[in-house]
């Protein structure tokens, strides 16, 4: 299992031109499923996301991230996103969906989602369509991006502060 979050003033999901998901400040988490994931990794990833230092201080605006989406009371809007999985050449030729993987890996989404919503508050937790076309603007805080990787229920980082070909603040 992965996730890209991405830390988010505001965000919303549309499909074929329906409102389907906003979200105002908070995490932007891009959810992506593999066959071997296993519920022990959705929650894993679950407790991850909602522990991850993103904000300063409260009277800060700018320094060391120290709060997380909880401490902000902010919203997380999910999305399940199957590229981050996807091998180049499937993506190439296009080659469809095996629709028993997309059951089990929906399944393994839906696990997580409750996981995240069983942990923080439920109204916080946003979501949109499983394996829908999907457009939606959204309104970043800072180029910045983090992405963790789940296998066998241990969660590993990667943190990218200047993303190759943005420059950096300041």
């Amino acid at each position: 299992m992965k996730a890209g979050l991405q830390r988010i003033k505001s965000a919303h999901i549309t499909v074929n031109g329906h409102l389907i998901a906003s979200s105002n400040q908070g995490i932007l988490a891009l959810i992506g499923i593999e066959e071997v994931d296993t519920e022990d990794d959705a929650d894993s990833m679950a407790k991850r996301i909602l522990q991850t230092m993103l904000w300063p201080e409260a009277n800060e605006t700018q320094g060391e991230w120290k709060r997380n989406v909880q401490e902000i009371k902010g919203e997380i809007l999910c999305i399940p996103h199957f590229i981050l999985h996807c091998q180049p050449e499937n993506i190439a030729t296009r080659t469809p969906p095996d629709m028993a993987r997309l059951i089990r890996a929906q399944y393994q989404y839906r696990r997580f989602l409750k996981q995240l919503r069983d942990i923080y508050e439920p109204q916080r937790v946003r979501d949109d369509v499983f394996e829908a076309m999907m457009a939606g603007p959204l309104s970043k805080i800072a180029p910045s991006g983090i992405s963790y990787e789940s296998t066998d229920s241990v969660v590993t980082i990667k943190i990218v502060t200047k993303p190759q070909g943005i420059p950096a603040l300041g």
